[in-house]
């Protein structure tokens, strides 16, 4: 991987999130999970792969609907045809792993923005600064439906939950504070995590109180004081996993647990893009 590119923000997304698709069978059901990669650099997106894995209890025989580009087997060798928006197969094996390039938006856009002693800045261009730095992770939900509700159209967004995580070396950045983020030591580093849900608070505000969505945030601002920098990356994992399963969401108060055990768990997120990233 490319170290200039590497050195801002990493995002992946968990799920079928981007692309809509299913595969068809002639008979036996065939399961599809997405995972989507997408790197950023100073908020620019920079590639946005996506890993297919298709299973079945059967040899997956059927089509399958498509719009990634540059398509190739993880497995073989064998060249991956794109046709009209579908890729046949006709395999004798239960499993089949692929990726392509994607040109579709994401659901959900994650920034990070950055201020030294009050001055915005790129990550980039922090190397080697010293002084108080801000940073502001935002995001933004850009999956939604208009509802007519109570006579009044409104915007009813998909729910999405985004874990956030920075490691900073502690001889590089000290004094870290944040009423948005969990912070911890691991070693030599400071572990910042936070999570956050884009739109929840937008769906709840007309029924619940301000204090039954605490948990509830679509930004998180960190601060530190920072020497001789040396930018770090971010990892991002969005995903809809935790409003798949109805019998956890009986209630506001099992949502918000979810989000809190979620926070609680992030730090497992940098240990495992730390063996990603190398």
């Amino acid at each position: 991987m490319n170290k200039k590119v590497q050195k801002g923000v990493i995002t992946v997304v968990l799920s079928s999130m981007i692309l809509t698709n299913t595969a068809f069978a002639a008979s036996e059901v065939i399961n599809k999970s997405e995972t989507v990669y997408v790197l950023k650099k100073d908020n620019d997106i920079k590639d946005k792969t996506v890993s297919v894995w298709l299973n079945s209890e059967e040899d997956i025989k059927g089509k399958d609907k498509s719009n990634l580009k540059n398509v190739k087997n993880l497995k073989t060798d064998e060249k991956v045809e794109n046709k009209n928006g579908y890729i046949y197969w006709d395999e004798n094996v239960k499993d089949i792993y692929y990726q392509g390039k994607s040109e579709e938006n994401i659901p959900i856009d994650v920034k990070i923005d950055y201020y030294l002693d009050g001055e915005k800045m790129e990550n980039s261009e922090l190397k080697g600064k010293s002084g108080h730095l801000k940073l502001v992770i935002s995001t933004e939900n850009n999956k939604y439906l208009i509802k007519n509700i109570g006579g009044k159209k409104t915007k009813v967004y998909a729910p999405y939950t985004v874990i956030a995580a920075l490691s900073f070396p502690q001889e590089v950045a000290s004094n870290i504070e944040s009423d948005d983020a969990k912070i911890a030591k691991d070693g030599k580093n400071e572990i910042v995590t936070s999570v956050l849900t884009p739109g929840l608070r937008e769906n709840f505000e007309s029924i619940l109180e301000d204090r039954q969505m605490e948990e509830f945030k679509s930004e998180a601002v960190v601060e530190m004081d920072v020497k001789d920098y040396d930018p770090v990356e971010a990892y991002v994992v969005i995903s809809n996993e935790l409003f798949q399963n109805e019998a956890d969401l009986e209630t506001i108060d099992k949502l918000r647990d979810g989000v809190r055990e979620l926070e609680d768990n992030s730090k497992k997120l940098v240990d495992a893009s730390t063996k990603l990233s190398d």
